[in-house]
């Protein structure tokens, strides 16, 4: 039985362009950067940024022209990083108690 293969290029195109812009959540990437990092045309880019400031994850700095990441995606970043986080503490309890000496 083969696994039909559900890759869709712009999609992955679009998921490429959101790691880039993970690269400066400072300052923001050009558009050209943007291209360049993904081997993508300018047309492509430029749909994909748009399609991301539809979503809410990317916004357009007006007097740069850089694009960066809207807050949304980090918060997710370091909630996922809290609850790693709490596990590990709840892991740490667990294990100490596990090792402690019986009494």
């Amino acid at each position: 039985m083969t696994t039909p293969d559900y890759t869709n290029a712009s999609q992955q195109r679009l998921l490429t362009v959101l790691m880039c812009l993970f690269a400066d959540l400072v300052d923001g990437v050009a558009p050209a950067a943007i291209a360049r990092e993904t081997g993508s045309s300018p047309a492509n880019v430029t749909r994909d940024l748009h399609n991301l400031q539809i979503a809410g994850l990317a916004a357009r700095d007006e007097e740069t022209g850089r694009w960066m990441l809207t807050p949304r995606l980090p918060r997710q970043a370091l909630t996922a990083m809290t609850v790693l986080d709490r596990r590990q503490r709840r892991l740490d309890e667990v294990r100490q108690r596990l090792t402690a000496p019986a009494m």
